[in-house]
């Protein structure tokens, strides 16, 4: 074992974006007990800041001269703005991509056929975009979570492993860059849309930053406008903003420092963050502290971890975290720096979920669970944040809704049918990396070999997919 921090640091040289493409993934868990402890606005625990001791559990009320009547109205006002803010931005992006369509066209020399030029930058993408099977091969079995299919999932799209949950028409997979895209938005999320759309964006973001400041001071003790505030400072590029507004956070050890540990993360400030998530991971006790900590959904590459997931499970909950400690020990990618930073990412990605889950609709992605969320969370805590969501159109839209609802009469089909668009894509950029050991590794350290980390091409069910 005494060779594997020199092999890390061999590989490390080798990848010299590896730790900038670290800081700049984004999100995402599947913690449900948990966040709704997080966003609990009702009862809440005050605390001494981000690092400070946890005191008694107390209403809202008391943390502010407001009436429980009076909160209440200030958190749906709040949300609403939030709400708005997003459909804004969303509407923007869309745009966009009609735009970057017009101009790739006309580049080309081709003829800008409207109402829908998005056909032109999606292209090949549309199979990509729900990535279900024919709607003849579904059979409707009575209930929500009761469809089966006559064909797999991996005859549709062999390359690339689908995501379903529950709902087969809410299948969604993680690919490689399928085309043109505007800009990154694992780098910051407003990369989603041409230079030109920025500027609008950015006065309505500093509009919602101003309205959630003034919120928080009116209702200090909550927790989910001390988790907005400190993400839309992070999506303005403001992290030392974020930062401080996470340091003067009054809603619990465990959130405070938790958000304290995203604002770190996004600031590039790794072992800022690592101390503060594991700040936060010391406030929880028992169950709660287990499924926080839980690394299920990163334990799901096919040969390379076969029976993973059994072993884990298997284990107790005081059994799991000895093996979590091992398993973030040996994804390290150098073990001469202090903080780790991928298992920084890991908990950075969880908090951002938490985030998004709260408001229910964000920029992309719809989080409630009969509207994708869960197959959502799932692709962003293994993924993290795409490098692009395209949109396929107006066009694509009404498609995909009549695809899987081909007949008006079927209300089996009917009743299931999401209208839940603009549907896009989740694509990832290539050169990512996946650090994390082999299961077998964990029970025999002192054996590990070179071979049982791979870290440019993890293997999985349906192929091609892209790395953690």
């Amino acid at each position: 074992m005494n060779l594997l921090p020199g092999l890390f640091f061999l590989l490390w040289a080798a990848a010299p974006d590896l730790q900038a493409r670290l800081s700049a993934a984004r999100l995402a868990p599947n913690v449900i007990a948990v966040s709704h402890v997080a966003f609990n606005a009702d009862s809440v625990a005050t605390s001494n800041g981000a690092f400070g001791e946890t005191t008694n559990t107390v209403s809202v009320s008391t943390l502010n001269a407001a009436s429980v009547a009076d909160s209440t109205v200030i958190r749906e006002q709040i949300e609403k703005k939030t709400e708005d803010f997003l459909e804004d931005w969303k509407k923007v992006w869309m745009k966009s991509d009609e735009a970057l369509a017009i101009q790739l066209l006309s580049s080309a020399g081709k003829l800008v056929k409207l109402p829908n030029p998005t056909s032109a930058l999606f292209g090949g993408r549309s199979g990509f975009t729900h990535c279900h099977p024919d709607p003849s091969q579904i059979r409707i079995l009575g209930a929500a979570n009761q469809i089966t299919t006559q064909r797999g999932i991996a005859s549709i799209r062999p390359n690339y492993e689908a995501l379903n949950w529950n709902y087969q028409f809410f299948a969604k997979c993680a690919t490689w860059l399928l085309g043109p895209i505007a800009g990154d938005e694992s780098e910051r999320i407003d990369n989603g849309f041409l230079p030109q759309f920025h500027k609008g964006v950015e006065e309505k973001r500093a509009r919602l930053n101003t309205a959630l400041e003034q919120a928080q001071q009116q209702l200090p003790g909550d927790p989910w406008i001390a988790g907005q505030r400190v993400h839309f400072l992070i999506d303005a590029g403001q992290n030392k903003e974020a930062i401080q507004s996470a340091a003067q956070c009054i809603s619990g050890k465990w959130w405070c420092s938790t958000i304290a540990g995203d604002a770190y993360y996004r600031a590039n400030q790794i072992m800022s963050a690592d101390a503060a998530f594991t700040v936060a991971i010391e406030a929880l006790q028992g169950k709660q502290r287990c499924e926080w900590t839980d690394i299920t959904l990163l334990l799901t590459t096919g040969a390379f971890t076969d029976g993973a997931r059994g072993n884990y499970h298997d284990q107790s909950c005081e059994q799991r975290l000895l093996s979590e400690d091992k398993f973030w020990w040996l994804s390290d990618p150098l073990l001469s720096e202090e903080g780790n930073d991928r298992r920084v990412e890991h908990f950075a990605r969880k908090t951002l979920v938490l985030l998004h889950k709260a408001i229910r609709k964000d920029e992309h992605y719809d989080w409630r669970p009969d509207h994708n969320g869960e197959v959502i969370n799932e692709l962003l805590i293994r993924y993290g944040w795409p490098t692009a969501s395209v949109w396929g159109g107006a066009a694509l839209d009404i498609e995909h809704a009549n695809f899987v609802s081909p007949t008006k009469t079927d209300l089996k089909v009917r009743m299931f049918e999401p209208r839940m668009g603009p549907y896009s894509t989740m694509e990832y950029s290539r050169g990512r990396v996946h650090l994390s050991p082999k299961w077998d590794v964990l029970k025999a350290v002192a054996k590990a070999e070179p071979d049982d980390w791979q870290l440019y091409a993890p293997l999985s069910r349906r192929g091609d997919s892209p790395g953690r």
